[in-house]
């Protein structure tokens, strides 16, 4: 199933971790460029969930991309 889980906080990358562990196709969207882009390259929330890796397969994007 596809996903898109709006808001890159505790709580959604914490779901967006989970859905895409369990082999769902996630994309966590968010609002901060910065973060965004720091989550995609380093796979870790380090605001949210420091220590929690990502999974290789959660896609990034930022609210208001079309």
């Amino acid at each position: 199933m596809k996903v898109a889980v709006i808001g890159a906080g505790s709580w959604g990358t914490a779901l967006a971790t989970l859905l895409e562990r369990n082999g769902h196709e996630v994309i966590l969207i968010g609002r901060e460029p910065d973060e965004i882009d720091a989550m995609r390259r380093d796979r870790v929330n380090a605001r949210y969930l420091p220590g929690i890796k990502l999974g290789d397969n959660l896609a990034f994007g930022l609210i208001g991309d079309a």
